[in-house]
């Protein structure tokens, strides 16, 4: 665990003629930054268990950690196989799991191993940029699916 640390400036103020230090100004600049994080929110975690196995969100779990700030998730074959022995478990497994969250909604489909994590449950980065991305996706009834309007060429 790393601590936190402030960056400071220090500015000093001195007189040329005798090398003297006039003034000597210390500011707090800010602190360094963020450790990566994702968002769930206490409804969604409820919504989330509703839908789904406690494995399947142990899976978005370690899913989220390779999301962008998009909400983009790829899981190539090593990756899923990383993640499959995290947890002890056999890659078909996981898979399963993954098809899981895909079919209740958690992930939505993009194309072969790329998903969006449905921010309606899970996101990553600032409030403001989590609605925008919320007011991207939507529910097809007729497809009985969430879908992303960025891809939605993809479902037609």
């Amino acid at each position: 665990m790393q601590k936190k640390r402030k960056v400071i400036k220090e500015i000093s103020t001195v007189d040329k003629t005798t090398g003297e230090i006039i003034k000597n100004d210390v500011t707090t600049v800010g602190y360094n930054a963020e450790p990566n994080f994702f968002k769930f929110y206490t409804a969604d975690i409820e919504r989330l268990l509703l839908l789904v196995s406690p494995h399947c969100v142990t899976v978005l779990v370690l899913c989220c950690t390779k999301m962008t700030y998009d909400g983009d998730l790829f899981l190539p074959q090593q990756v899923r196989r990383e993640m499959a022995i995290k947890m002890r478990i056999k890659t078909g497994t996981f898979d399963k799991y993954v098809h899981q969250l895909s079919y209740a909604g958690v992930l939505i489909k993009r194309g072969s191993n790329a998903y969006i994590v449905n921010p309606l449950f899970v996101a990553k980065g600032a409030w403001t940029d989590i609605m925008k991305q919320r007011d991207d996706v939507e529910y097809l009834s007729d497809k009985a699916r969430f879908v992303s309007r960025k891809y939605l060429n993809y479902y037609t």
